[in-house]
């Protein structure tokens, strides 16, 4: 198996401005230096070379911290991918009027040399301040394309299609390993369960996520529902505000996704 961990954000939420795995926990222990040792101690334990994968995003490399440690620990083989960089535009009317009159998708995997879309740069001169900016434009009508408004994330969605592109996947599972156990950087109760292993060795399924009970302190997270006979993940964003109480309800919505996901390395 693999362990992969998503360590694109930052700590925005917790008032820090760096790579949110690099916030110290306990002592001088970071996030990222605790899950090397977990790791470290399951390798060791089992005699196996279980490697651990961080995706990545283009945020990191901007901060001055470290986003990866610089010692690993000598049982523990890391490597790392990025998600792909998409192309920035701000909500503004003319940006939602420009979607839909030539019907294009925002989200364009770019790299730092794609060209800017000529005619669109006007479209990003609107706002000012770093929230919500578009990048800045050089009087030949070019974007400046080291400027960091330029990009942005796509989000943990695209992980799988960037670990899949990045050739990792197809290395892993070359290597016979079948399962990816995917889980968030700041998750420290998030560690391989080996019973949930032995019970996906007798099944046919290519996805499982983690699920807890509901406690009141989980009101804001994922829950599952069904929905024309699948299930399906239901996120508070998705919730229509007249119904955030009801999901709120944890009588009602008795499940917690953990954004902790095995995945089948053949499958994807």
């Amino acid at each position: 198996m693999v362990v992969l961990k998503l360590n694109g954000g930052l700590g925005t939420g917790m008032g820090c401005t760096g790579p949110k795995s690099c916030i110290p926990v306990r002592g001088g222990d970071t996030f990222i230096s605790l899950i090397l040792e977990q790791l470290e101690t399951l390798n060791k334990r089992f005699g196996v070379s279980v490697p651990l994968v961080f995706m990545t995003s283009f945020s990191l490399s901007l901060s001055p911290s470290l986003s990866l440690p610089l010692h690993p620990l000598p049982h523990v083989f890391m490597n790392s991918f990025s998600l792909s960089l998409s192309l920035s535009l701000p909500l503004h009317p003319l940006s939602q009027l420009f979607m839909n009159s030539f019907s294009l998708s925002l989200s364009l995997s770019l790299s730092p040399s794609t060209p800017f879309i000529p005619g669109v740069h006007e479209l990003l001169q609107h706002s000012t301040g770093d929230k919500g900016r578009g990048p800045e434009v050089q009087q030949d009508g070019e974007a400046d394309k080291d400027d960091p408004a330029y990009y942005y994330p796509p989000g943990h969605g695209d992980c799988l299609r960037a670990f899949k592109m990045s050739g990792l996947a197809e290395q892993f599972h070359s290597e016979g390993r079948e399962w990816t156990f995917i889980s968030n950087v700041d998750n420290l109760g998030a560690t391989v369960d080996l019973p949930i292993l032995q019970y996906l060795s007798t099944t046919k399924y290519d996805f499982m996520p983690e699920l807890t009970p509901k406690t009141a302190l989980d009101v804001k997270g994922g829950t599952v529902v069904s929905y024309h006979g699948a299930l399906k993940l239901l996120e508070l964003a998705q919730v229509p505000p007249e119904h955030v109480n009801e999901f709120k309800n944890i009588e009602r919505f008795d499940t917690f996704n953990t954004n902790n996901n095995y995945v089948r390395l053949s499958a994807l």
